[in-house]
């Protein structure tokens, strides 16, 4: 009976001098918080690998902590985390996908001169460039395109149908390819 009171009271013992080392420590200055710790690399790396194996659930879920965390840091001026940002944006992991804000944060990494976010910031130069000529090159083929149209509806309409047949023919890459078809089995008089 006695050992048990013995050990009891040695518990409480212990128990009141970690308490009370723990409340000197922190008053004296000694005992300071854990340093926030920065896991947005970690889970950028995490969604990537989550992605690749299909996960996308699990993905996001790690973009999304990934961006919540890197953004601050980013926003304090941090290039590491402004790559990471931008990377965000780039790839639309986490975020809406938007080179223009991407090109900011690379824009913003390399003006501190991290060599990575200049190599990124010619990418997504590179990628807009590119999606610009896209936008122009689609353009230009849909105007090509109704100017087709236009100039068979025109044979067509004054009788030309060989004309008309051929014009339809060339425009049947488009919604146009039902007015080739009504054209080819037009009754033609003979």
């Amino acid at each position: 009976m006695q050992g048990g009171i013995r050990r009891n009271g040695l518990k409480r013992c212990s128990a009141s001098l970690l308490l009370t080392t723990v409340a000197l420590l922190s008053l004296s200055g000694c005992l300071m918080s854990a340093p926030k710790v920065n896991t947005s690399e970690i889970d950028y790396q995490l969604g990537d690998k989550y992605m690749k194996d299909g996960k996308k659930e699990e993905a996001n879920r790690f973009d999304s902590r990934a961006m919540s965390s890197a953004l601050p840091y980013a926003q304090e001026g941090r290039a590491d985390e402004q790559v990471l940002v931008g990377k965000f944006y780039r790839g639309g992991k986490g975020v809406t996908q938007d080179y223009i804000e991407a090109e900011k944060w690379f824009q913003k990494a390399t003006d501190q001169g991290d060599p990575e976010a200049k190599t990124l910031l010619a990418k997504v130069a590179s990628i807009q460039q590119e999606t610009e000529a896209r936008k122009i090159r689609e353009q230009q083929a849909a105007e090509a395109q109704k100017l087709r149209e236009q100039q068979a509806q025109a044979a067509e309409d004054r009788g030309d149908y060989d004309a008309a047949l051929l014009l339809w023919w060339q425009a049947s890459n488009s919604a146009a390819y039902d007015q080739f078809l009504r054209l080819a089995v037009f009754p033609v008089d003979f």
